[in-house]
């Protein structure tokens, strides 16, 4: 089963106002991952410079 026809069937069963939220949602969700992934960076290179 490949993603596309995953959001195909999520697309034809909400139809209207609540494709918007979760648009908003998806949104939030890589906002969060990518600030994670930006701090855990930052802190295994602080790390790093320090000696562990």
């Amino acid at each position: 089963m490949s993603l596309e026809y995953k959001n195909n069937l999520l697309e034809k069963q909400e139809s209207g106002p609540g494709r918007k939220k979760k648009r908003i949602y998806y949104f939030l969700a890589i906002v969060g991952i990518l600030s994670s992934l930006i701090s855990i960076i930052i802190l295994s290179k602080y790390y790093i410079m320090f000696g562990g």
